[in-house]
């Protein structure tokens, strides 16, 4: 036998060797005679009346593991590290998940965690047994608790923890369940500087787990405690899912350690669709039937599926959990991954120019920009913008206080109409006059406002003026209402779709490209007056009032003329799906 195949079977005889005296000490502590010995006087102190057997004594110290001796401490956690490596050695595991492995994790080898990794990622099958369930639960907790406790991720992540967290690494390297997770936390916040593939992988993992159950994150269990028992009591019998929807919707009264961490992990849930479980499995479908060409990372999927959730086809049960998505985004631009990345320094620039005066209320840094929108000046920013206000065409959920500031109105005005599909936005405007609340006006002329701003906001000309856009419009640039503009030059002509001239009769569109040409050249004849003050001061002002006259009448009918020209179309007969998007 060739040298190398002689030391690899040795190497697996021994890791068998390893894993079946492991687990005999697993179910019985007096069956691993060092690990005993070591932990004898902890086992007095701690566990005095836990009989031996089916792993009893080995629950009894992680569940007092802060409190062991040093030596304890180290021996129990390599007791641990192998069961973490290879599930055999856990024997009340195997007993549990047997058949449930056999129908989730058919193909998967034993060994490197490999197997507990499956069972993690079929959280919630309908397959895996309820006492299968319930180990699997609390060894993943146990691994958050400890980053070498993880055999794939502390190999993959092995250099970038030096790089990264080396203060917390050393501690972790002591082994002795002392660091609360503290490198694994270290890592998913610098995620962004983590260069090994597979090791920004595992941590995807790790923090999509988190943002499921905050008691996977030893840190946010222990500073959310008191917050649970104060606001959430009754939400635990709900399971982690109740627990966590509970502390979102108290966010502003939490303690600030628990705010803190819940907003952390709500954030990285709007950032990428694959640590926001609800959204990964309940759009799966749509994602692939809207999304499937964008790329996933920076909330572009979640965008996307946000963009498209008033779509005939989407799927009611994937529309629910991008509301959810949607009316969390409205509380804080830490929510908004576009907006927080591209506006910060048109943020602070508004800032000292006191344009936001309510920054740091619920939604108010978001409100501030799209307020703001036309002395924001970073291009990306101005974008990241646009798409929101797309969505806040759509609902009046996607716009921060809306929904509330107009809860009476609604109720009084507009019962039972639904709040997406832009159908919301018209009830409103159709009875604007008899609105009573004065901040809910505000909110529906400004939304008003902006849909005249451009074809790509504007919900319902978006959605029903597209074969128009396509046929008679093809040629007009997206902005500064080009494309609106061309459409209400068109309206009249034979062809034109009745649903895309309800659309912009809805949304006044007018001919709003008209009075911008107008006034860019009243703006350059400004311009050169000022350049030219000899000729003002020699002929005063009649002549200037003549000119400004006759430049403003020429202006009109040269842009009318232009308009007509650049936009004009042979007229056609349009189909109009129900289904037709953006």
């Amino acid at each position: 036998m060739p040298p190398g195949q002689r030391c690899k079977g040795q190497g697996s005889r021994l890791l068998n060797s390893i894993t079946r005296f492991a687990k005999q000490g697993a179910s019985n502590i007096k069956f691993a005679p060092k690990l005993y010995s070591q932990c004898l006087t902890d086992v007095q102190t701690f566990c005095k009346d836990v009989q031996p057997g089916d792993g009893q004594v080995h629950a009894c110290l992680l569940k007092n593991k802060d409190k062991l001796s040093s030596d304890c401490a180290r021996a129990e956690f390599g007791q641990q590290l192998v069961q973490s490596t290879d599930i055999r050695a856990h024997p009340k595991a195997m007993a549990a998940c047997r058949e449930s492995i056999k129908k989730l994790c058919p193909d998967v080898q034993m060994g490197s965690g490999r197997v507990w990794a499956c069972l993690q990622d079929a959280k919630g099958s309908p397959d895996m047994a309820e006492a299968c369930a319930a180990i699997v639960k609390n060894h993943t907790r146990l691994q958050h608790s400890e980053y070498h406790l993880n055999p794939s991720m502390s190999n993959f992540c092995e250099q970038d923890a030096k790089k990264l967290c080396g203060p917390q690494l050393a501690k972790a390297d002591r082994k002795d369940f002392k660091t609360d997770g503290a490198v694994i936390t270290c890592l998913i916040q610098s995620m962004e500087s983590v260069t090994n593939p597979a090791c920004k992988a595992s941590l995807r993992t790790k923090a999509g787990q988190r943002v499921q159950d905050v008691q996977n994150d030893p840190e946010a269990y222990r500073v959310c405690a008191n917050d649970v028992k104060i606001y959430c009591v009754d939400a635990r019998a709900g399971g982690p899912a109740s627990v966590k929807k509970c502390l979102q919707a108290h966010l502003q009264s939490l303690s600030e350690a628990c705010r803190d961490k819940q907003k952390f992990y709500m954030a990285m849930a709007s950032t990428d669709i694959r640590l926001n479980n609800n959204l990964l499995k309940g759009c799966a479908t749509a994602e692939k039937r809207f999304c499937s060409e964008v790329n996933r990372g920076e909330g572009r999927v979640i965008f996307c599926l946000l963009d498209h959730m008033h779509h005939p086809d989407m799927e009611a049960t994937c529309r629910e959990h991008l509301t959810e998505e949607m009316e969390k985004r409205t509380k804080s631009l830490s929510f908004n991954p576009a907006l927080k990345k591209n506006c910060e320094k048109d943020i602070q620039a508004l800032k000292s120019k006191n344009k936001c005066p309510i920054l740091h209320s619920p939604g108010g840094g978001i409100n501030c920009l799209t307020t703001n929108l036309d002395i924001v000046t970073e291009p990306e920013c101005k974008k990241s913008i646009t798409d929101l206000l797309r969505l806040q065409s759509a609902d009046v959920r996607a716009k921060p206080g809306m929904q509330q500031a107009c809860a009476t109105d609604i109720a009084a005005l507009c019962k039972g109409v639904a709040p997406g599909g832009a159908k919301l936005h018209k009830c409103l405007r159709n009875h604007q006059k008899e609105i009573k609340d004065s901040k809910c006006k505000a909110m529906v002329q400004e939304v008003e406002d902006n849909d005249k701003r451009s074809f790509k906001i504007n919900f319902n000309v978006r959605t029903h003026c597209k074969n128009e856009r396509e046929t008679f419009c093809k040629d007009a640039v997206v902005g500064r209402a080009q494309v609106m503009t061309c459409l209400a030059l068109h309206r009249n002509e034979t062809g034109f779709g009745q649903e895309c001239a309800h659309a912009l009769s809805d949304s006044q569109i007018k001919t709003p490209l008209m009075k911008q040409q107008i006034a860019a050249q009243l703006e350059n004849l400004q311009g050169w007056l000022l350049s030219h003050r000899g000729i003002i001061e020699e002929w005063g002002g009649v002549m200037l009032g003549c000119v400004v006259a006759l430049v403003a009448a020429a202006a009109f009918g040269i842009s009318y003329w232009i308009l007509q020209q650049r936009f004009k179309k042979v007229g056609y007969s349009v189909t109009v799906a129900p289904s037709a998007m953006d």
